[in-house]
């Protein structure tokens, strides 16, 4: 699935698999496939597709605190972690964080890697 995919390399894992090409090519799918990569919650928060999630989130607003995607992650942890910047119209990574925000997302939510280190979105 291309959402899972880019939403892999596209995120920040603070392992030996960051990089900058892992990134670009995270980058170059959504320069060229933005419309195929998944209109998700997690995709939409990643990208900052404002709309779009305030839409999802308006259908089902228990999706603000759900896990899920690749890394099982809820929406604002992919968006604080996300390398990847759309520049499609309506797209804001700010506003879609205060859209998360003010819908219910903790912003204390995190996620704790195997070594044992715990990484927070705020």
């Amino acid at each position: 699935m291309i959402s899972n995919e880019f939403l892999t390399l596209a995120c920040l894992e603070y392992t030996d698999h960051d990089c900058p090409e892992k990134y670009a090519q995270a980058q170059s799918m959504l320069d060229q496939k933005a419309k195929h990569i998944g209109q998700d919650i997690y995709t939409a928060s990643i990208i900052g597709d404002t709309n779009k999630v305030r839409y999802l989130l308006q259908q089902d607003p228990s999706l603000v605190g759900q896990k899920g995607g690749p890394r099982n992650w809820d929406p604002l942890l992919y968006l604080c972690y996300g390398r990847v910047i759309s520049l499609l119209d309506g797209h804001n990574t700010l506003e879609t964080a205060k859209v998360l925000l003010a819908s219910g997302a903790d912003p204390n939510t995190n996620f704790t890697y195997p070594y044992g280190s715990i990484f927070t979105a705020v």
